[in-house]
């Protein structure tokens, strides 16, 4: 859908009860806040806005003026009116961790580790010994665990070969190891947004350019895709990160098509074995003939700690990462591969449980959600619920909610550009009974929020979120 036409259906209900101009301004001023309307953007002409909208050029420009007038809005001879927000991206609190205390944590959208991995641990202990009379480093990752990760996505309807695999200390440190292979300083990066907060923060690191692709309700916007110019894209297009969205074959088949054949395409997979309804979980890699690289990791579905993950991609390029690599790291620890080896052996019989435990977890955050004024939408994967707090800053309710015992991350944390201000991710991790007394304490906090002034978007609060 070209980006006049999403306008219309985005403005239209704007247009009701209110005079009609301040109505039209506050509509514009509500998408350019909440990232959907994105930086440098060009809107279509006030002549042919008002003919779409059915309105007067002059109340069209009357709303322009208003908006050019909060710095919301540029208009230069020959280039047309653009997006201008005047705000910088939010980084992580280097103090988050030790601040927590008791309070009740949301800010960590990950699980406790499953019961197994004390098992694979102490198997992997155990099969060590053959290792040691080696140097124990093998920068490609061990060929046993490259053979079980090809072998599960052969399975998934992806042929893959060891050789294809190369295993990380998680799919953040694989992002980091293709950001440094295939990228130059200063070339352009498309990322979600929002997106998981670690994805921009690597791309900044880098000294590369973080571009904006819109995820909203109605899946990922391609229409503002106005440049050619991204060397890579990294997309989550399985229980997306934090809106919980699963896109379908026909949804990413779109934005794949929308991408010039010369960006590499970067698909996250971290959380792709946590599926909330009927999926054909064929990776996406398999849809295209285009280069698809993935990235797994096994923090999400066993522990974080195991700090093992992997990247799949062309033969090629995944030797190139080999060698790029021991500037940096000579490959993850070897008994941790071996436990991840043990652990992915048996993922059959150990995945069925560990869904179980998310759905419950997820039902009592939605249940608990119900009860309070806020919009979302179901999940369709992942472990997190992305919340529409309407008229409440998720950045002044991030920073009054440790005083109600909760801690959570504002939603301009998951963004280039600082928007979002009115999202807050909510991860369905803890146990149901904490989820809904989470949401009783938030609810309170937001009281308070909602009485509060407007934070501003210069410097909006954040705070360390996985």
């Amino acid at each position: 859908m070209a980006l006049p036409d999403r306008l219309v259906g985005w403005l239209t209900p704007y247009l009701a009860g209110r005079p009609v101009t301040h109505g039209l301004a506050e509509g514009l001023r509500g998408l350019i806040l909440d990232g959907r309307l994105l930086p440098e953007v060009r809107l279509p002409s006030e002549r042919a806005l008002a003919e779409a909208l059915g309105l007067s050029r002059a109340t069209v420009t009357s709303a322009f003026d208003v908006l050019r007038g909060e710095g919301l809005l540029r208009s230069r001879p020959g280039d047309g009116t653009r997006i201008v927000l005047p705000s910088h991206r939010p980084y992580a609190d280097p103090d988050g961790v030790a601040r927590r205390g008791d309070a009740i944590d949301l800010t960590a959208a990950v699980l406790p580790a499953v019961d197994a991995v004390d098992e694979a641990m102490r198997h992997a202990a155990f099969q060590l010994s053959p290792f040691l009379t080696g140097a124990g480093v093998h920068p490609s990752g061990l060929d046993e665990l490259r053979a079980v990760i090809a072998d599960r996505y052969t399975r998934r309807g992806l042929p893959t070969t060891g050789e294809q695999v190369l295993i990380t200390s998680g799919a953040l440190h694989g992002w980091n190891l293709l950001l440094g292979a295939v990228a130059s300083p200063g070339a352009h990066i498309l990322v979600e947004q929002p997106t998981y907060p670690s994805v921009v923060d690597a791309v900044l690191a880098h000294r590369l350019r973080p571009l904006p692709l819109p995820v909203d309700e109605d899946g990922w916007d391609v229409s503002q895709l106005s440049s050619n110019r991204a060397a890579l894209a990294h997309l989550t297009f399985d229980g997306h990160n934090p809106t919980g969205r699963w896109a379908s074959d026909a949804e990413r088949g779109a934005v794949l098509a929308a991408l010039p054949r010369s960006t590499l395409v970067v698909c996250d997979e971290t959380l792709v074995d946590f599926p909330h309804q009927a999926v054909t979980g064929t990776p996406t890699a398999a849809l295209t003939g285009r280069t698809v690289v993935t990235l797994g990791s096994m923090s999400k579905t066993f522990w974080p700690g195991l700090r093992v993950g992997w990247i799949r991609g062309p033969v090629g390029l995944v030797s190139r990462i080999a060698a790029v690599r021991t500037g940096v790291d000579l490959g993850p620890a070897v008994v941790g591969q071996l436990a991840a080896r043990h652990l992915l052996d048996r993922a059959d019989q150990l995945l069925p449980a560990r869904r179980r435990v998310v759905a419950a977890r997820r039902s009592a955050l939605l249940e608990a959600l119900d009860t309070a004024p806020w919009p979302h939408q179901r999940p369709g994967g992942g472990l997190s619920v992305w919340v529409d707090l309407g008229g409440i800053s998720s950045t002044d309710l991030a920073r009054l909610a440790p005083e109600h015992g909760v801690r959570v991350t504002p939603g301009p944390r998951f963004t280039v550009t600082g928007t979002h201000d009115r999202h807050l991710r909510l991860p369905f991790v803890l146990p149901p009974a904490t989820l809904a007394d989470a949401v009783r304490r938030l609810s309170e906090a937001a009281t308070r929020a909602g009485r509060a002034r407007r934070p501003s978007r210069q410097a909006p609060y954040s705070s360390w979120v996985v």
